[in-house]
């Protein structure tokens, strides 16, 4: 499930999450065997959040912190059916290999983002686990990514050089795959790095030199 945040009714800030891309062993290994991951492809695009206040979409920010709700309005759902203050972090992306130029350039512009994608990955302080969080997403009109699972680091591995191949995610514009805790509360228990780009300690990026 997805609930809402309460408590950025206090903090106004919206702060996107950077991706660390320390080699993979050395990110999995701190976790206990028969962890559960998630993968999903990481999205060659314009990292957005935004945040609804009892279903209205009120705000939208860029990760340099920059206000696009002008123009991203014209590609994230307007209203959504939830309650309070929702807040939702995805990628704004074309379809082709300048996918993220395109998608900053519109961005940084006053036309339009035809042409653009919105996809959601995520739900801030959302409970319970990733798949339902994304299947929440997906319920309020939300694009989200193709997401797999797995618990042997192996099949993410295996994974990953089927991304290269272009085998897998071959639907979405990317630059590599994300790696993710399954369990939010596991995520909340590792948290995140500080610093002006805090990175969670509970996802990774996987390019091609991973």
């Amino acid at each position: 499930s997805a609930p809402h945040a309460p408590e950025l009714e206090e903090d106004e800030s919206i702060v996107l999450l950077s991706l660390d891309n320390k080699p993979f062993e050395q990110w999995v290994e701190g976790f206990d065997e028969g962890t559960i991951f998630t993968v999903q492809p990481k999205i060659d695009g314009c990292s957005l959040a935004v945040r609804y206040e009892d279903g209205v979409l009120v705000a939208a920010s860029k990760r340099c912190g920059s206000d696009v709700l002008g123009v991203a309005r014209k590609g994230i759902p307007a209203t959504i059916n939830e309650p309070g203050v929702f807040e939702v972090h995805g990628e704004l992306h074309g379809w082709d290999e300048n996918s993220q130029k395109r998608s900053a350039k519109a961005l940084n512009a006053s036309g339009t983002t035809s042409g653009l994608h919105f996809t959601a990955y995520r739900v801030v302080d959302a409970t319970g686990q990733e798949l339902a969080t994304l299947q929440h997403l997906r319920g309020l009109g939300f694009d989200v990514p193709d997401t797999l699972t797995c618990s042997d680091p192996r099949d993410v591995r295996s994974l990953h050089a089927e991304w290269i191949l272009g085998r897998v995610f071959d639907r979405f514009p990317t630059d590599g795959i994300v790696v993710k805790v399954l369990e939010h509360s596991l995520q909340r228990e590792l948290g995140q790095s500080t610093g002006a780009k805090p990175c969670p300690h509970w996802a990774l990026a996987m390019k091609h030199y991973a």
